[in-house]
């Protein structure tokens, strides 16, 4: 989500929503400067179990440019798993024409607990620094002595 996102919880007749709004550089520019909020992906979840049934994507205007819908959960190592996945990429210029992909799992597998350890950050040994931004290499620290005339 970007920094300046929110996110809202909403319910539809059948599933609960989550919408992630950010604010729009374009929309604010054609609100007489005034922030304006647009959707920018919604997440459609399962009442009872929670599972998202289906994500959309929505361009600045508000439509709809990607719909996923996950589908034919099955529990593997006590994880609710989408067995069926389908991407309908709407047609959102003329010469594109909508595509549809759908995913049809058969054997998952989920990966053991990872070492939070593999995912820990060690600085790197460095013995001295560059400014990058300087004119000539080297000029960050240059000092001259004045008692050797």
């Amino acid at each position: 989500m970007p920094a300046d996102g929110r996110a809202l919880f909403r319910r539809d007749d059948e599933t609960d929503v989550i919408q992630f709004l950010a604010e729009s550089p374009l929309l604010t520019d054609m609100s007489e400067g005034f922030s304006s909020l647009y959707v920018f992906q919604e997440i459609h979840l399962d009442r009872l179990k929670h599972d998202p049934l289906e994500v959309r994507l929505f361009n600045i205007s508000g439509d709809p440019i990607v719909v996923s819908r996950l589908e034919d959960y099955k529990e593997i190592d006590g994880q609710r798993i989408p067995m069926k996945l389908t991407f309908r990429f709407l047609r959102t210029h003329p010469t594109r024409a909508e595509t549809t992909v759908t995913l049809k799992l058969k054997r998952v597998s989920l990966t053991k607990e990872i070492n939070p350890a593999l995912f820990a950050y060690h600085a790197p040994p460095v013995e001295r620094h560059e400014d990058l931004d300087s004119e000539e290499p080297g000029d960050e620290d240059e000092s001259t002595d004045d008692s050797a005339e």
